[in-house]
């Protein structure tokens, strides 16, 4: 590979890394909606009719954690699942630059 061209790699690399920084939001879960009864006797739920629950699972230190969300946080929820995802979209990119660095003559050490 020639000079230029590891110039421009490096360059793609530092916008990546910028664009990780701009994903402040992102959050490591998946949505998970179930339906339930409120337990009012006198509710439709009672005949069938159950009200929608969702739920965030997000898996952390090898346990699964459950954390309930309101409908007004849905958006924002969702929203920060998927800058999470495209931060692992970023970070696989990442990693090819840095093996195509590496394999054209450039240490670990100047790669940071």
């Amino acid at each position: 590979m020639k000079k230029p061209d590891l110039q421009q790699l490096i360059k793609r690399r530092n916008q990546l890394i910028e664009n990780i920084g701009q994903l402040k939001g992102a959050i490591r879960g998946t949505v998970v909606k179930t339906k339930k009864k409120c337990g009012r006797k006198t509710c439709s739920c009672e005949q069938g009719q159950l009200h929608p629950h969702m739920y965030v699972s997000i898996h952390r230190k090898r346990r699964n954690k459950v954390v309930y969300i309101r409908p007004r946080e849905m958006e924002d929820t969702q929203k920060g699942i998927q800058a999470f995802r495209k931060i692992l979209h970023i970070l696989d990119e990442i990693s090819l630059i840095n093996m195509e660095l590496i394999k054209s003559g450039m240490t670990s050490d100047s790669l940071s």
